[in-house]
């Protein structure tokens, strides 16, 4: 559930043009990392490319950060393996 709930929010989330911040928009403060070096850390972007991948910019998403790309393919694939595996009470394995 958890898993749908992180693509639900990152869908309804517009993504920044800069490349990151799209966290900026649930309420949370911009990457401190980010703004004392000038420099982007490496979780900066991972919010604006999952919100890319999830409107199929792919190469968009793996522009903002590869990582949060990775990560939607992941939640994407893992969410039906998880609701199979508690539904036959086992983990479900191909």
């Amino acid at each position: 559930m958890a898993g749908l709930a992180l693509l639900i929010t990152a869908r309804s989330l517009e993504p920044d043009p800069r490349g990151f911040g799209t966290h900026e928009q649930l309420g949370l403060i911009p990457c401190c990392f980010h703004r004392w070096t000038g420099r982007v850390c490496p979780t900066c972007g991972a919010t604006t490319a999952l919100a890319h991948a999830l409107r199929g910019n792919i190469a968009d998403a793996a522009t903002a950060n590869l990582g949060g790309a990775l990560l939607r393919g992941m939640t994407v694939l893992g969410i039906p393996w998880m609701l199979t595996s508690a539904a036959v009470d086992r983990w479900f394995v191909v």
